[in-house]
């Protein structure tokens, strides 16, 4: 099995300005790459800034593993979405992230 790395984005001001009246809500933007994802057959999305409300990803389907740290203002998430992929999320201080805080 290799590894297939794809580089997608969904930034707005990269559309064409046809699509740009349709395109700026992030429903079908997160819509967009759920395709993508589904048609590339994509294991692991790695998501900046996520359309989030009360602490969860909107439009990620519920099948799919979603990993998000920093509560409802999580600047990042991760989708894992192979059922055969094993995934944990730790949350825990390194020592020197906990030293800087004393």
């Amino acid at each position: 099995m290799g590894i297939k790395n794809t580089n997608i984005t969904t930034d707005t001001t990269q559309t064409s300005s046809a699509c740009k009246s349709t395109c700026d809500t992030p429903g079908l933007q997160t819509a967009n790459l759920i395709k993508i994802v589904t048609d590339d057959e994509i294991d692991i999305i790695f998501i900046q800034e996520p359309y989030t409300i009360q602490g969860k990803v909107i439009g990620i389907p519920t099948k799919y593993t979603t990993f998000m740290a920093g509560g409802a203002r999580s600047r990042a998430a991760v989708v894992v979405t192979n059922k055969g992929i094993d995934t944990t999320m730790i949350r825990q201080l390194t020592w020197m992230q906990s030293w800087w805080k004393l």
